[in-house]
């Protein structure tokens, strides 16, 4: 059941054009299987603090977010008597989903379960919920390298770093792509779907950012060991991927990440080729995909 949940949202958002029958389907999944309404029972205080919203959830984390700009879906449509003491904060809908996922879904885990001493590779880390979460799991003889280009993610980053007590990350302000450069950069009116491409219709304004290739970047790190990459770059995955092919041929890697519809395609039919070629196993899972040696 939860597979076909998780597979009948990704066709909602992804696959379906915009207009009356997707607004119904996105509004009749979002009230009926809404992944947040499971937070109340992991969050333990929650609080607004100067326009951000401060959460420590029953486990001791404590994660800071910002509101989007416009309404989530997982918010907008939600069975509001389901959502407890969320309801107040409808604007904060992709922080509250981020939390949902990573620590009630653990859904790039399902790819590797992080160990002691690893390190792990965050590319499209956003404001650190993956981040503050695998930096514990690997622990001080870990390392995490949390790769995020936008400036109001990277302020956030840094305050869920410091606010867990974490020695243990490096943080990379660029985008990852196939070469050194300067690219534009859409922001979206929701904090989690800034894109190098125009993948749906919530980009508000442009920037410029500087990208570079995760080769390039482990090389000057002098990391020679990567235990797992997670990557979430809202369809930059193919050109991200072609500039790893050193990192690619490590020994017991594993990968996780989002693959997204690009020009009307999806990326993943292109990652599974190129990685397959590289002797990966790879398999998807409703947006995600999953692969490993």
């Amino acid at each position: 059941m939860k597979q076909f949940v998780s597979t009948l949202s990704s066709t909602i958002s992804h696959k379906l054009p915009e207009g009356k029958f997707k607004e119904w389907l996105r509004s009749y999944f979002f009230k009926h299987s809404n992944p947040i309404y499971v937070l109340n029972k992991i969050i333990s205080n929650i609080e607004l603090e100067n326009e951000i919203l401060a959460i420590t959830l029953h486990n001791g984390f404590k994660l800071y977010g910002r509101a989007d700009k416009s309404i989530y879906p997982v918010m907008k449509y939600a069975d509001q008597t389901k959502l407890g003491r969320i309801s107040e904060y409808k604007y904060f809908g992709t922080f509250l989903l981020m939390i949902s996922e990573q620590f009630e879904d653990d859904c790039y885990e399902k790819a590797h379960k992080l160990g002691t001493g690893e390190t792990v590779i965050d590319i499209g880390a956003n404001i650190g919920i993956f981040t503050v979460k695998a930096a514990k799991a690997v622990g001080e003889t870990g390392k995490i390298v949390a790769i995020e280009p936008e400036e109001s993610n990277l302020k956030l980053l840094k305050r869920n770093i410091e606010a867990n007590n974490l020695n243990n990350v490096v943080i990379i302000p660029k985008g990852i792509w196939s070469e050194k450069t300067r690219l534009e950069f859409k922001l979206s009116s929701y904090t989690g779907e800034h894109s190098l491409y125009e993948i749906n219709n919530t980009y508000q304004t442009t920037i410029e950012i500087e990208t570079d290739t995760l080769d390039n970047i482990l090389n000057e790190l002098g990391i020679k060991k990567v235990d797992f990459i997670k990557m979430d770059i809202e369809g930059a995955e193919v050109e991200a991927i072609k500039g790893m092919n050193e990192t690619l041929a490590k020994a017991n890697l594993k990968i996780a990440g989002e693959h997204h519809i690009v020009n009307g395609k999806s990326t993943y039919d292109i990652i599974a080729k190129e990685l397959g070629a590289k002797g990966f196993k790879v398999n998807k899972e409703s947006v995600l995909f999953y692969a490993n040696k």
